[in-house]
C-alpha cells in the first residue's frame, strides 16, 4: 500500500466504519 498520512487513514476508517453493513459506501453516496 502506498504511504498514507494518519489523517487519511483515520478518514478511511471512519468511512468504512460508517458504511458498515450497508455495503462500504461513503455517507455522501447513500441517499
Amino acid at each position: 500500500m502506498a504511504q498514507v498520512s494518519e489523517d487519511e487513514q483515520a478518514l478511511m476508517l471512519l468511512i468504512l466504519a460508517d458504511a458498515g453493513p450497508q455495503g462500504m459506501q461513503p455517507k455522501e453516496l447513500r441517499q
